[in-house]
Formats: structure tokens, sequence, C-alpha cells
């Protein structure tokens, strides 16, 4: 990967950092973003929409790349499983690195390097990583002095942030790079957590990771449930006060309506339970309806297994078609169930 990544920065070829819509996959864009262009690479970030193109790499995506002469693609957060995209972009004459830490299927992306401690044949100690902490392996890889002394801290504080909200096991190496990364959280460099700490009364406190998880962590993650997802990634990229400030407002207005929508859902999927689940012999709630966003089901989703106690999906209809997203309870695989 950084043998590839050096070549593209010496040639000056376009790269593109493709990211995810949530907090691991936002952080992950802006660490690579920012590194490549303090090397002086030409690069940009691409996140996709949740509603119009779901997760992961998708091939009219790699067209648009395609067509503005990228030749290089580095995903982060997402891509283990993107086999035929990876094939497809490489036809078009296009090369992918893959940074991911979800679960490996049966084919892994023939890609320039794939980089995924969950791997079968993956020496690598610690398997637990998020997205964000693969980033930043990456971004270690290819730092030199210079950039190491200027940008590590922003960047552990990042991968913090990315680490607590994506809820991966607080141990071993994540234990460090929170500890290291929340230590200066209160008075970061990074001009758009800044901005974002200052709208929450954060700056200048100590911060634990629950403030991460109920505080900072939805706002991020606001945009990409329903509005765009680029404002989060650009909050983390600014570099004007002003325009960083701006940024925080606006996810804090999406982040209000956020709460507002999943509020309603939630009103109208306990509804739906009452009057379609029979809770003394369904162990699993399943409900769907045509009136839910799809970008707030996972949340609601969350709540209703909190309150009932049992694994549940909900289903967002839209055309004929169902999105669903499910949550489970400690002990029940929810998705060898599926």
């Amino acid at each position: 990967a950084v043998v590839r990544i050096r070549e593209a920065l010496a040639k000056q070829q376009k790269i593109l950092v493709y990211g995810d819509y949530d907090v691991d996959g936002i952080t992950s864009c802006a660490i690579l973003v920012k590194l490549l262009k303090n090397l002086g690479g030409s690069v940009d970030f691409y996140i996709p929409s949740r509603i119009s193109e779901g997760y992961g790499l998708n091939k009219e995506a790699i067209d648009v790349v395609h067509k503005q002469e990228t030749k290089l693609i580095i995903t982060v957060d997402n891509g283990i499983s993107s086999y035929e995209e990876v094939k497809y972009a490489s036809s078009l004459g296009l090369d992918v690195i893959i940074t991911d830490h979800h679960e490996p299927q049966q084919q892994i992306p023939q890609a320039v390097a794939v980089i995924n401690p969950k791997q079968r044949d993956c020496n690598y100690p610690f398997k637990e990583l998020a997205g964000v902490g693969v980033a930043l392996k990456l971004a270690h890889a290819l730092m030199d002095t210079d950039t190491y002394s200027k940008l590590n801290q922003e960047f552990l504080e990042l991968a913090a942030v990315g680490t607590v909200a994506d809820m991966v096991i607080l141990l071993d190496e994540n234990r460090i790079i929170v500890k290291n990364g929340l230590a200066n959280l209160g008075n970061t460099n990074n001009k758009g957590l800044s901005a974002m700490m200052t709208l929450l009364n954060l700056k200048d406190n100590s911060v634990e990771p629950g403030k991460i998880s109920y505080l900072l962590a939805p706002r991020i993650n606001a945009a990409g449930r329903i509005a765009d997802p680029k404002i989060a990634v650009e909050l983390l990229l600014s570099e004007k006060d002003t325009h960083a400030f701006e940024l925080a407002t606006n996810l804090e207005k999406i982040n209000q309506e956020r709460q507002a929508l999943e509020m309603r859902v939630l009103d109208e999927a306990k509804e739906v339970i009452k009057q379609k689940i029979n809770l003394d012999l369904d162990n699993i709630i399943v409900i769907s309806s045509p009136n839910w966003h799809p970008g707030v089901i996972g949340t609601v989703a969350s709540k209703l297994t909190e309150i009932y106690g049992r694994p549940c999906i909900m289903i967002a209809e839209h055309r004929g078609e169902g999105r669903g997203s499910g949550r489970s309870i400690p002990g029940f695989n929810l998705f060898k169930a599926i």
C-alpha cells in the first residue's frame, strides 16, 4: 500500500479516499485526506449516500471517479466485501487499496493491497481495531518525521472519536489510541472538532468516552443519516475557524431534525408492535413501514431492543423494496440467524 501511494504522490496521480457515512468512516476519511494533502498529493474524497447508494463501493461511483481521471482509490472502513466492484475498477485501469476492519468473506478482493487485521493469514497482533484504527496505521506507515510531529496528535484525536463511536472493544491497542487521543481533545488543533466542542461546552475540559458516544458522535453521524455526509468530512478538514463553526452549527440543526424524526419513528414502531406482535410468542421483533426513514431505523431498532429485551429488525419500505436494520441482545447472533 505504501509503495503504491508513494508512487501516486511522486507522479501527482489523482487519489480518491472512499469512505463511509458513519463516524468511523468519516474520521478515517479525514485522517487520510489530510495526510495525503500534507504530503503534496492530489487528493479528493467520496462518501456514498446512505439513502441512494448504501454502504461500500459501488460501480456508479467508480464510473464517476474514473471520469475525473482518478488513478488510485483508497477505501476506509469498507471494501473487504467489494470483490466485484474492485474487479470492475481494475478493468477501467483504476488501482484500489482497501483498508477495512469488517469480517472478510470467502473471496478477498483482488486489490493492490488489502489492509485488514481480520484476514485469515494476517499476523497483526490486535484484531479489533476500528476502521479508523486501520486508517491510522496506514497513516503512520506513510508519515515522515515532519508530518508525524505536526499531525500525529490530531490524528490520534480523530482515531479516538471514531474508535469510541464504532463501539469496538476498548482493550489493548484501542485503549491506547483512545487514552492518548482523549488526553488533549478539549484543546484539539482540529478546527472542526474544536468548533463542535465549543458548541457542546466541552472545550478546555477533559473528555471521557461517554461524552463522545452521547454528544459528539451523534452530531457527526446525523449528516450521514438524514443529510449529506460530506458536511461532516468538510467539518473535520476545515482550516478556518468561521467555516468550521458554520458547519458545526449546521450539523447541530441536522441532529435536532434527526432526533425529532427518530422520536416519531419510535412512537410509530411501538404502536405497530402493540397491534401486530405477540410479545408472549414472538422472540424476535420484525416490523416494517413505508413511513420510516432508512437513516434512523438502526438507532430506533437499538432502542426497541433495549425496551423489549429481544432482537429487533426494522424495515423501511420504499417503492416496493425494503431496507432493514437489526440489533440484537447478548448471546444471540442475528447475522447467523438471518
